[in-house]
């Protein structure tokens, strides 16, 4: 992944962010489109772990600590069954992402909780007013044609179920461990950016 560039009110990188631990994740379906429940933990021993230390320093986070619930938006398109859209909902910086698989990027916007509020609250809501356009925001053709909003709908109880196990009742030093012993991490989008159903990634 390359040093970031400020363009607007964004940051855009080369390359994908690191992939979810599904072993970590609850992943609820909704037609084309799925919504995963993870807490991460995000340091700089997972950092290291992951081989990117330099290039976190390089794009301006030479120390990290922070965790928090994140939200998946994984989507079944023409191109693939990719994640397109996280809300990563952290203690420290909560931020998003659009990930863009067709030009293999993602901008990165920070969220002032000052403005949204609670950063979880804020990012389903989104889920459930703003899924279209941002998933067109994200590259993805159709979107209006793919996502099933009703069944979004339906799912989201669910979702915020989940969000509350993972908010409260998530261990973090096992999250932690888990990550740590992932190993390094590759960044594309192929098999490892992939959630069909028949994938073991």
């Amino acid at each position: 992944m390359a040093t970031a560039t400020s363009e607007k009110y964004y940051e855009r990188y080369n390359g994908m962010p690191i992939a979810p631990l599904k072993q970590n994740m609850e992943l609820f379906e909704a037609g084309a489109v799925s919504i995963g429940v993870e807490f991460r933990v995000l340091n700089d021993k997972v950092v290291e772990s992951l081989g990117l230390k330099e290039i976190a320093a390089a794009n301006g986070y030479p120390t990290l600590d922070d965790n928090g619930v994140s939200l998946h938006v994984f989507v079944k398109a023409a191109d693939g069954n990719f994640e397109r859209l996280r809300f990563d909902c952290f203690k420290n910086d909560p931020h998003y992402h659009y990930l863009s698989v067709k030009n293999k990027t993602q901008d990165v916007i920070h969220i002032d909780p000052t403005v949204a509020g609670d950063p979880i609250t804020w990012a389903m809501h989104l889920l459930c007013t703003r899924l279209i356009p941002m998933l067109q925001r994200a590259d993805v053709e159709n979107p209006a044609q793919i996502v099933d909003v009703v069944q979004i709908e339906k799912i989201m109880p669910l979702v915020a179920a989940a969000v509350a196990r993972a908010r409260y009742g998530a261990n973090r030093s096992e999250i932690e461990q888990s990550a740590l012993t992932r190993g390094t991490h590759k960044w594309d989008t192929s098999a490892e950016r992939s959630w069909a159903q028949h994938s073991n990634v």
